[in-house]
């Protein structure tokens, strides 16, 4: 009765295709977004001989959600179905039921025979000499099966039954959407560190585990996570590894606003082959004016006595002035400077989004010629909701010339100044920032107190 089952599904699924037409795509669009996800649109072409009549589309990855999948054309849309391929392995084994085998038992031993019962967890075995083997683990024994070849995997398939425009050829767009597709910045910017000028190169790099192949497709890259519904499908191929990775030099168009994200156009079709990243110039900028930082970031109950490194900031503001003036896409950087024998990496960074009038920070590593050491930080109680905190911050300057570290102070609760011996750059509710100028191979001692709480 099984395989009686499941040969009705199998003729009537032959039967389903026999009398559908296939959709051709004949141009296709894809959106990338910065959650692994991208939707493509496909411009199609079917001809139809009856109306209504039958359309399908074999859906080329796992990747794929399927209920994502929409047709429009100027005919009726009638009834829209998905159909999974049916499961090869269980029509495989019970297909195997007769099927000469001969089996290769982990002793050495062999015999030959028809299979009577095959499973996961054993098989029996009426052999040439008239008798019966029944095994009950699998594990050790081998089956080479006679004239019974495993079927090639088959894929998922939407079905459309349509009531066309006109009899024969018509034209529609196809949508869906598929997971395992994502994009971010990848900059490269070269310091001056004399002129305090940088250059930029911007470029979105795309990774494709989609299990797609899109060849010549007009692309789009929208900066911006947008909201999407989980899926109850699983997907097995979105957590693959990059196989290879190629850089292509073409400029991408002038971005524009979509909805509340930015969208970016590429002037030129693309190939995005399945396992592989690819970086794709966005722009440069050149002469872009930056200011480095040496902070060191003071919290409420710090380790006393030890000589931290502060950090390397560099920071630029991204407008026109400054020759950006344009939406900077999350992403990473890598930082170079020009030294006596070329070029040097200088540490890496992540920025996130960075709209035009907002203040690019990044994180280039510790500094080796300055350190920060806490030499007191005591803790006065008042009451339950009030307190006063005293730190004495030794900064040191190694370097042969002026420096300045930027001292930054963190409190959970609502703060006041009371005392200080030098004047905060900024003063905020629960921040504090001194900037503090130290001269070369010399220390400076920072002492300041505040009262925090209600």
């Amino acid at each position: 009765m099984k395989f009686l089952f499941y040969f009705f599904l199998v003729l009537l699924l032959f039967y389903n295709t026999l009398l559908s037409q296939e959709l051709v795509p004949t141009e296709t669009s894809v959106t990338i977004y910065q959650n692994n996800y991208a939707s493509i649109r496909q411009k199609v072409e079917f001809n139809l001989t009856t109306s209504p009549g039958f359309l399908n589309f074999v859906i080329p990855s796992s990747n794929v959600i399927p209920y994502s999948l929409s047709l429009t054309t100027r005919g009726e849309i009638l009834e829209q179905s998905f159909s999974q391929p049916l499961d090869q392995n269980t029509l495989w084994k019970d297909k195997a039921i007769g099927v000469n085998v001969t089996v290769f038992a982990p002793n050495g031993q062999s015999f030959k025979g028809k299979l009577v019962h095959f499973s996961d967890f054993g098989f029996i075995l009426n052999t040439n000499e008239q008798k019966t083997v029944y095994i009950k683990d699998l594990e050790g024994y081998t089956l080479v099966f006679e004239n019974h070849p495993y079927p090639e995997p088959e894929k998922s398939k939407l079905v459309w039954f349509v009531k066309p425009e006109k009899i024969g050829q018509n034209s529609g767009e196809l949508v869906y959407h598929t997971i395992g597709i994502n994009w971010s910045g990848k900059y490269f910017i070269y310091l001056d560190d004399e002129k305090e000028r940088l250059s930029l190169n911007a470029f979105a790099s795309i990774t494709n585990n989609s299990g797609i192949n899109f060849e010549n497709v007009n692309l789009k890259l929208v900066e911006g996570k947008l909201n999407v519904l989980s899926s109850p499908v699983q997907y097995v191929n979105a957590g693959l590894e990059m196989m290879t990775a190629r850089t292509v030099n073409f400029k991408f168009e002038q971005e524009e606003q979509l909805f509340d994200f930015f969208e970016y156009t590429f002037p030129s079709k693309v190939n995005l082959k399945n396992s592989e990243t690819k970086l794709l110039n966005i722009f440069k900028a050149l002469d872009v004016p930056y200011k480095k930082t040496y902070k060191y970031v003071l919290g409420i109950y710090p380790v006393l006595n030890k000589k931290d490194k502060p950090l390397i900031e560099i920071s630029f503001t991204n407008k026109k002035e400054n020759n950006l003036g344009r939406l900077l896409p999350k992403g990473i950087v890598d930082l170079y400077t020009q030294s006596k024998t070329g070029l040097e990496f200088v540490g890496s960074s992540e920025i996130q989004s960075i709209p035009i009038g907002d203040v690019a920070v990044l994180n280039a590593g510790n500094v080796s010629d300055l350190a920060v050491e806490v030499k007191k930080a005591e803790h006065i109680q008042y009451s339950t909701t009030l307190g006063e905190r005293r730190y004495t911050v030794v900064c040191y300057n190694f370097k042969n010339k002026e420096a300045s570290v930027v001292i930054e102070y963190f409190d959970t609760k609502p703060l006041s100044l009371v005392s200080t011996n030098f004047k905060p750059q900024a003063e905020e509710s629960s921040r504090l920032v001194f900037n503090i100028p130290i001269k070369p191979n010399s220390s400076v001692e920072l002492r300041f107190a505040v009262q925090a709480g209600e």
